[in-house]
């Protein structure tokens, strides 16, 4: 057999154009595959999207890399994007009765011990937090929950009420859970603030030209079908049907193996014959939906934090403010500013149809005791609004989950991927489309699909 020959017996479909799709077709591609992906919408990415816009580059999804993305990192580093990959030592900030408080989280814990956001009795029972996430230390990654099931039980609130006290869940486990992800204290799992705990390292990561631009340079070379919703994936005998809608109709292909990179409610519709562990785990995951608002300014704020992280007891409705401008000189123009602002779970539910001006005119309001008044300073506002943004995490999840781990099928001619176990991450979807191409790079290879050779 020839290389051309080989070539076409190893084509592979990816479905979604987001991290995950785009790290599997990056790594079935080293190995001699031609992968082609379905986007159903018009642009690369997915919830990393990157909007240009008046001299500013908006990152309208995801807005940081945790210093905790090795995997994102060496990525990065292995396509050519090391000097686009800029590490940041991020100051952060936490209001307490209106005063921002600064955190150098260089040294958190340093931070936290002589910060006069807490108490003296607070700062006691910080203890019990580093003990309680040393002992889960390394199950606290992004490729195994089994041994995070026993300790599944209880909510983020009733953890912080149970071992803390209330001052320490809210300024610092309700606020770090919903910061970070827009859930609720009262609803997470503590599995939740304990990965988030151990993962929110001394220093973050941002990429320079807009977080959009890692899918980018992954999907490099790479068909990629735009506007292509793909409608069915059917796995039979010696190949894989897909069926997608064209502008000319549908329209169906045959390919040797598929991955499918989408969000849960997506990816049940297209494949009727998903494993039923994993179909039970996807029909019970719930996603935040956000709507968040992202300003350019025409002058930058003094504020000198990357990142404020606002308790409930402070404003019930904002949970994240990000000074990009201070991710990487490119987000803004010299001289000005940009801010995202992140907003509970509830709020945006209930805000999710509302028109945009509504919604700036609320929000305005709402940053200014910490940035103050930025309605005459705003030269470009953008909008955007995520149904699925962050997996909701609440006790008892990670059981299911490991079901779903455990039922995978590594020869299967189709395999998922996505950012859906354990959380809602960048760093995730990485690790799960490159699992999932390894999976099939394996079985094609002993199927003799992949020239040794290529097979890399």
């Amino acid at each position: 057999m020839n290389i051309e020959q080989t070539q076409r017996s190893a084509r592979v479909a990816v479905v979604g154009a987001g991290v995950g799709g785009a790290m599997a077709a990056y790594r079935l591609k080293a190995a001699g595959c031609m992968p082609v992906v379905f986007e159903a919408g018009e642009e690369a990415g997915g919830r990393t999207r990157t909007l240009r816009q008046g001299g500013f580059i908006f990152d309208t999804g995801a807005v940081g890399l945790l210093g905790s993305y090795t995997k994102t990192r060496d990525v990065a580093r292995e396509i050519g994007m090391a000097d686009q990959f800029l590490t940041l030592r991020p100051m952060g900030a936490i209001p307490r009765d209106g005063v921002l408080r600064y955190l150098d989280m260089k040294h958190p814990i340093r931070s936290f011990l002589f910060s006069d956001l807490f108490s003296l009795r607070a700062k006691l029972r910080l203890a019990r937090v580093v003990r309680d996430v040393a002992r889960l230390g390394q199950h606290l990654n992004y490729e195994q929950v089994d041994a995070l099931v026993p300790y599944d039980v209880e909510t983020v609130e009733q953890y912080s009420r149970r071992a803390l006290n209330d001052e320490l869940y809210d300024y610092l486990a309700d606020t770090l859970t919903r910061g970070a992800w827009l859930a609720p204290g009262e609803q997470a799992s503590v599995i939740q603030f304990f990965w988030t705990a151990k993962n929110f390292t001394p220093h973050m990561y941002s990429l320079k030209g807009g977080m959009n631009s890692l899918s980018l340079r992954l999907l490099d070379g790479i068909e990629v079908k735009f506007n292509s919703p793909v409608l069915s994936v059917d796995e039979r005998p010696g190949g894989v049907e897909l069926t997608y809608q064209t502008a000319d109709g549908e329209r169906s292909e045959r390919f040797e193996s598929c991955v499918i990179a989408v969000p849960p409610k997506q990816a049940l519709p297209i494949f009727p014959q998903m494993i039923s562990d994993q179909r039970e785990y996807f029909k019970a995951t719930q996603y935040s939906r956000s709507v968040n608002v992202h300003f350019g300014l025409s002058r930058r704020p003094t504020i000198p934090a990357l990142y404020i992280m606002v308790p409930k007891r402070e404003c019930t409705d904002v949970t994240t403010i990000f000074l990009d401008h201070l991710k990487s000189p490119d987000r803004a123009p010299p001289g000005k500013g940009m801010v995202s602002v992140f907003l509970r779970a509830e709020w945006c539910d209930q805000r999710y149809d509302t028109p945009d001006k509504n919604v700036i005119d609320e929000v305005l309001g709402k940053l200014k005791p910490y940035l103050g008044d930025l309605g005459s300073s705003a030269e470009e506002i953008v909008v955007q609004r995520w149904a699925n943004c962050a997996l909701l995490v609440k006790p008892g999840i990670f059981a299911a989950m490991s079901r779903h781990y455990r039922s995978i099928n590594p020869t299967a001619r189709v395999q998922l991927a996505g950012d859906y176990a354990p959380f809602s991450s960048v760093n995730t979807a990485v690790v799960s489309g490159e699992n999932a191409a390894k999976l099939l790079i394996a079985r094609m290879r002993t199927e003799g699909n992949i020239q040794p050779a290529l097979a890399a």
